[in-house]
């Protein structure tokens, strides 16, 4: 005989009834699936790792012609010892990865390349630290001229050990107008037969807007290699997915064939955005127990897509 109140026993057989339903199975956050390489998520499409993940990994970076074409004239620039290159495109085009590779792939017996992170309004002084701190110099002075000292006799220790210094520097459009004319003072540095210094500037494309002002002449006409990135074209942007999808260990059908176009359109081209559709699209297909990402899984992707 039940001692359960009326009440109580609608409760308990409730909760039985929706034991015995089977429900979707409960969604693992990015981080646990791409950090484990185990997730629920990825297991169930056959993937060793997130193919869609916004970070600089370079395994997961689809180089297209022109993006080939920029890490070529940048590989020029700094191989020619010339002063400043330029890469400027639309966040999310790829400038930092590209900053990456360069940091990779440059010989490293020729080369001593640095990536100097701008952050908004980073003024001169800020700049210079920020250089020293990454060729682990130390001091402890904010005057302009003590830090330039610091860094011109580092600068020629490297030239004397036959080695290049190469910085970096991405989100350059963060930069003040100080830090900007610091950067030609800069590209001043050199002895009679070449530049000692190469800078190579990862902005996004207000920043030509930026350097057409009567103010930046100087430093414009010191720049002597600039590459301009633009979204991806249709064709592309579905290469770039199946490229990340096999580099992931995923099937070559995770993507039904009338969607790529439409991740185009709603991503405008630009691979993050691109990426972020993807990664929503394989979550509701996960969610619905579905095998593959098709048109209609991206309209709920673009819905919650920022």
């Amino acid at each position: 005989m039940s001692h359960l109140f009326p009440m109580e026993k609608m409760l308990q057989e409730f909760d039985d009834a929706m034991r015995r339903i089977q429900r979707p199975k409960p969604v693992v956050s990015e981080p646990e699936a791409a950090g484990g390489r185990t997730g629920e998520i990825l297991a169930r499409f056959n993937l060793a790792k997130n193919p869609f993940v916004d970070t600089v990994n370079p395994d997961f970076f689809y180089r297209t012609d022109q993006h080939e074409r920029a890490f070529f004239r940048m590989q020029v620039c700094a191989a020619d010892h010339r002063a400043i290159g330029l890469v400027c495109g639309p966040s999310g085009t790829g400038k930092t990865l590209l900053s990456q590779l360069l940091l990779k792939q440059l010989d490293a017996e020729a080369f001593l390349p640095l990536v100097i992170l701008c952050t908004p309004g980073m003024t001169k002084t800020a700049l210079l630290r920020e250089i020293l701190s990454e060729l682990e110099e130390e001091t402890h002075s904010n005057k302009v001229h003590e830090l330039l000292a610091v860094l011109h006799q580092r600068i020629m220790e490297e030239h004397n050990r036959k080695r290049r210094i190469v910085l970096l520097v991405d989100e350059a459009h963060f930069l003040s107008s100080d830090a900007l004319h610091m950067i030609r003072t800069l590209s001043n540095l050199e002895t009679p037969d070449e530049k000692l210094l190469t800078l190579i500037l990862f902005a996004e494309e207000r920043f030509l807007h930026r350097l057409s002002h009567r103010s930046y002449n100087s430093l414009r006409g010191r720049i002597a290699l600039k590459t301009i990135l633009r979204p991806l074209s249709a064709l592309e942007a579905e290469q770039m997915l199946k490229f990340r999808v096999l580099v992931a260990g995923g099937r070559p059908d995770l993507f039904r064939s009338d969607t790529f176009e439409q991740l185009h359109r709603l991503g405008k081209g630009i691979p993050r955005e691109i990426c972020k559709l993807a990664y929503n699209a394989l979550l509701e297909a996960y969610w619905l127990d579905q095998d593959q990402i098709d048109a209609e899984l991206l309209v709920c992707s673009e819905a919650e897509n920022w």
